[in-house]
């Protein structure tokens, strides 16, 4: 069902802390949008949030019934949110739940507090002189571990306990907000001891946002390749010299480029040679970055975690 172009969902009956369901078809697309949204995080560490709303019970409306107050604001909350958001309804708790794409914690915070500054001016009309008074969470999801269930019944339960606060309270939960961390594989290969040295210690002691970097180092192309460290799912950071006693940096990348998903390949090759022909060689075989030696570390580190977070958006 859509209110005023926005995608809303009522889930009849079900209460969060019970396996069993009314609506299973209801849940089960919402448990899917969950999932989607989850994916999404998962490939761009873009988050998204799960707010519960619901009345303060210092917010009394005399002349009107419990169930039309709950529609009250599952109605005025529906008015709120953007195209891209979800707004769908525990009946059993009266619980307001809304799902913000796109969006941490502090975005949550913001659209709490512009539903809470219009609510007076908006509802005046419905409420006469009643004041509204709101409780709400805000959880921000950053990983793809936790379950919906998970999150709605940590959600209700600590909504529950800010019944007995002051009136518009607002609580972030953290515990779903931490990112996943991946594995980034690297590759130095080279001959010379003194320039694996340098990057080695260059790429141990680099810090890339939700990324744990293993290091592993090669002094030529062929011992890269009987190791096998380059087969894997992982993203993979090559650095390979271009002359090198066997397997040299264009042979190695013509191999890896060859492979299926070849974009999980970082490939940066090293040279002594700095003429525009052979850069632009590089980049024509599919060579991400080129360092010219001598190179300077901190442009290296930079470029690197530059591509690194391309590969995110």
């Amino acid at each position: 069902m859509k209110c005023n172009g926005k995608k809303v969902v009522t889930l009849n009956n079900f209460h969060w802390n019970e396996n069993a369901c009314a609506d299973k078809t209801e849940y089960e697309k919402i448990s899917m949008l969950f999932q989607l949204q989850q994916s999404y995080v998962e490939r761009t560490k873009i988050t998204f949030s799960i707010v519960l709303l619901r009345w303060h019970p210092t917010c009394r409306f005399p002349d009107m019934p419990s169930s039309e107050q709950y529609n009250l604001l599952y109605d005025y909350i529906s008015k709120q949110v953007r195209n891209s958001d979800t707004v769908f309804r525990d009946e059993q708790c009266k619980t307001i739940i809304i799902m913000l794409a796109f969006s941490g914690t502090q975005e949550g915070r913001h659209f709490l507090h512009r539903v809470f500054n219009a609510a007076n001016h908006m509802l005046k009309d419905m409420i006469g002189n009643a004041s509204p008074a709101f409780v709400a969470t805000v959880s921000e999801i950053a990983n793809a571990h936790c379950t919906l269930e998970e999150v709605l019944e940590t959600s209700i339960g600590y909504l529950d306990k800010l019944e007995t606060q002051p009136p518009n309270a607002v609580l972030p939960i953290e515990q779903f907000a931490k990112f996943d961390t991946e594995l980034l594989k690297v590759s130095i290969i080279e001959e010379n001891t003194i320039t694996i040295s340098i990057l080695k210690n260059l790429f141990s002691n680099m810090q890339i946002s939700n990324f744990d970097l293993q290091v592993q180092t090669f002094a030529d192309g062929y011992e890269f390749l009987q190791s096998n460290w380059y087969r894997s799912g992982h993203t993979h950071i090559v650095l390979v010299n271009d002359i090198l006693p066997r397997k040299n940096g264009i042979e190695i990348m013509n191999y890896l480029r060859s492979l299926p998903n070849d974009e999980k390949y970082i490939i940066a090759l090293m040279s002594k040679r700095a003429s525009e022909d052979a850069i632009m060689y590089a980049f024509d075989n599919g060579a991400d970055a080129y360092f010219s030696k001598p190179f300077n570390l901190k442009l290296v580190e930079t470029q690197i975690k530059n591509i690194v977070r391309r590969l995110r958006q």
